[in-house]
């Protein structure tokens, strides 16, 4: 079922200890009531129009890019914050799923690598090759990654375009010409990668500095600590954070910011592994 079932174990797992998840949501704005929490207003994702739907909560774990985190604050932050929020980057990445027939295996290697700039994708992976089934007999696929700026051209262009320049890239490499094309499956994703542009550091230190001195917001993950970690470095964030939080005997939910300062030190040491 490839990653996607790690992600819908957790899911299962969450709901099934009570947990609820509005799936197809934004978040339009987060207003701070003092003593009474948060209020969080969502609408239905690509839906036009102001908030639909509030959530009240006492603390919120925020995974989502820290511009859209302060773009959402309410009352807004100050003009510094916004402006070092805005200038940090994200590449967004758009795979190009190639199914081939007539062929049980492209080559016997799970993941190409291409760092140079004249090929257009970062990666080229086959997912068959990641796990040990030899199914479907007589087919494979190859994703191509390629990663753009959402103003960029490649962003929106057809799936026979984006085909034809994943196909010269692999041409371009010297890996073999892949046997018949049957379909293309074109998927976009927003915000995949931090980018790492001069001057960064000073403004993710404004931004954090600034949400640190929230009394009932935290901002974790690859986008919230705009960190380039892998999944497990994200998931354990996500496990870091969930022990920083403390309900004494009959009282209110706490957040332990000591003991979140001291782990945030430790997520500075992950290395990325490919």
């Amino acid at each position: 079922g490839g990653f996607g079932r790690i992600a819908t174990a957790m899911a299962d797992e969450l709901e099934r200890r009570g947990a609820v998840l509005l799936r197809d949501r934004e978040v339009v704005e987060i207003e701070s009531c003092d003593e009474a929490g948060l209020r969080i207003g969502t609408r239905t994702t690509g839906s036009a129009g102001g908030v639909s739907d509030e959530i009240r909560a006492a603390m919120l774990l925020s995974t989502i890019p820290v511009a859209e985190l302060c773009r959402a604050l309410a009352p807004a932050p100050p003009a510094a914050v916004l402006d070092s929020a805005a200038s940090l980057r994200c590449r967004s990445i758009v795979y190009c799923y190639l199914v081939l027939e007539e062929c049980d295996s492209y080559t016997p290697f799970d993941a190409h690598y291409f760092p140079e700039p004249g090929v257009p994708f970062t990666r080229l992976s086959e997912p068959k090759n990641y796990s040990a089934a030899a199914e479907p007999r007589g087919k494979t696929g190859l994703c191509a990654e390629i990663p753009c700026f959402e103003s960029d051209a490649i962003w929106s262009m057809d799936a026979d375009d984006l085909a034809e320049l994943v196909l010269s890239g692999i041409r371009s490499t010297g890996l073999p010409e892949p046997a018949a094309v049957a379909e293309v499956l074109v998927r976009r994703k927003r915000n995949v990668y931090p980018l790492y542009e001069m001057g960064y550091r000073s403004a993710l230190d404004t931004v954090g500095s600034y949400i640190d001195g929230l009394p009932r917001v935290v901002t974790l993950g690859r986008n919230g600590l705009f960190a380039h970690d892998n999944i497990h470095h994200s998931m354990l964030t996500g496990m870091r954070a969930a022990s920083c939080l403390r309900r004494p005997e009959g009282g209110h939910l706490e957040w332990d910011r000591d003991e979140w300062a001291r782990q945030r030190v430790s997520f500075g040491k992950h290395v990325v592994m490919d």
